[in-house]
């Protein structure tokens, strides 16, 4: 093998190959670049937070000071109210907690994501408690230019 190698019908051979090789990394470092850059086109495109259900300025504020507290290293930007309304749980047809339904955009460190969240207040003896961080479902990473400031 190594005669054949050393031949010019060899040696043309190899380069073929190493071009071949190195043509087809290319290629597929070229195909994964457009698909990364698609991929950031449609976030880009896509609505970062939807139209709120309802609208509470002094409750959205109750939100992200609740949920400051609980992630010290995210600053919270902006809380959509998901739901119309609150969803009481009861037991023994007694209040025991209500509970809403968000959308919260954060800014991590060098990343913007937003994730379901839910408040919650207990009840008391007269009407409900303060607003509480419940429980964070799903996120997703969004571009930060798209988020309110």
């Amino acid at each position: 093998m190594l005669k054949h190698l050393l031949t010019n019908e060899g040696t043309r051979c190899t380069r073929m190959m190493i071009r071949s090789t190195v043509l087809g990394a290319l290629f597929l470092v070229a195909a994964n670049a457009r698909a990364e850059e698609k991929k950031a086109t449609a976030v880009l495109n896509t609505p970062v937070l939807p139209a709120p259900a309802m609208k509470n300025a002094k409750l959205e504020s109750e939100m992200a000071r609740a949920l400051s507290a609980e992630w010290r290293s995210d600053k919270v930007l902006k809380v959509v109210i998901i739901d119309k309304s609150w969803d009481v749980e009861m037991f023994k047809r007694h209040p025991v907690a209500r509970k809403l339904h968000t959308k919260v955009a954060v800014q991590q460190k060098k990343q913007c994501r937003v994730f379901d969240v839910t408040f919650a207040q207990k009840a008391k003896a007269s009407g409900f408690g303060t607003t509480e961080y419940y429980s964070v479902g799903d996120n997703e990473k969004v571009a930060c230019e798209a988020l309110p400031k």
